[in-house]
């Protein structure tokens, strides 16, 4: 038996040359990806996070659709840009362009340990739609780019004395005084608050300074007097060391023993002249009578 099947449509004939394929209409599908990196500057080169040191962004975007993007630009609100164009600012399906912009440093972002960002890129698509994509750590996320700052808390405490002749005799006695100078100077790259002095020999416990809250280079003063003893005199000389503590950012202590210069922690000496003396008086009794008395 012989089975006959009829198409419900007249086929195409094969020997027709005039015959075509109506092309195949692809959905247009516009779309973007933008990757932020950062790249840090020491401006100063010393090797430490400071504030006045850059950061390089560099914008990337691919254009991931299917359809050619035109007028890219890029809007970042830390490096304060807005607009900024791409190059090339046209991107054909799986072509890519950069642009660049700085960012200066502030105390702040020391302080918090870190900068954390995203930027915004904008294009149009052919039919003048707006195309949009949020920075990411690769094309497949929205995550911000973070730069990690390196914080070192560090302080230093540096006392001196001033010798307080209290009878103006001109000599070390017991009772005269010495007014001790503490200076301490924020060494690191963080904000140190709540800076105080200990000190055993002046009886001083929690002694701030002023200003007790010190940015990196600042410098804060405290004093205390001391008031000389025998034993002092005796042994020739006056010798001692305090010690400096505040908090950094985080809560952590930052603390330095005293010395005679930011870099060292020496005791401070105050020698006291010594003048050893002993008067002697002779007297004559007169103890005979008569003419020899």
């Amino acid at each position: 038996n012989a089975v006959q099947v009829t198409s419900p449509t007249d086929d195409p004939d094969p020997d027709c040359p005039d015959c075509e394929t109506p092309p195949l209409e692809m959905k247009p599908e516009p779309s973007i990806a933008l990757i932020k990196t950062a790249e840090y500057i020491d401006s100063n080169g010393n090797d430490m996070a400071d504030a006045g040191d850059g950061i390089t962004y560099t914008f990337t975007v691919t254009n991931t659709g299917n359809v050619d993007i035109d007028n890219i630009t890029i809007d970042d609100d830390l490096t304060g840009t807005t607009d900024l164009p791409i190059t090339p600012t046209i991107l054909v399906p799986g072509e890519t362009g950069v642009a660049t912009a700085t960012y200066t440093l502030t105390q702040e972002d020391v302080d918090n340990g870190s900068v954390s960002n995203q930027a915004l890129a904008t294009g149009e698509a052919p039919n003048g739609d707006p195309v949009e994509d949020t920075s990411g750590t690769s094309e497949d996320n929205d995550i911000p780019t973070d730069t990690p700052i390196i914080q070192s808390p560090s302080i230093a405490l540096v006392k001196t004395a001033d010798y307080i002749d209290s009878n103006g005799n001109g000599v070390s006695d017991a009772g005269d005084g010495i007014t001790y100078i503490f200076t301490v100077t924020n060494t690191g790259n963080v904000t140190v608050s709540g800076i105080t002095i200990d000190d055993d020999l002046t009886n001083t416990s929690g002694l701030p300074i002023v200003p007790a809250t010190l940015a990196p280079g600042e410098s804060g003063t405290a004093t205390a007097t001391y008031t000389i003893i025998q034993e002092d005199v005796d042994n020739g000389g006056v010798s001692n060391q305090a010690l400096a503590g505040g908090t950094d950012p985080n809560g952590d202590p930052v603390e330095d023993e005293s010395g005679t210069d930011e870099d060292n922690d020496d005791p401070t000496d105050t020698p006291l002249t010594q003048e050893p003396s002993i008067a002697l008086v002779k007297t004559v009794t007169n103890t005979g009578s008569g003419d020899n008395g």
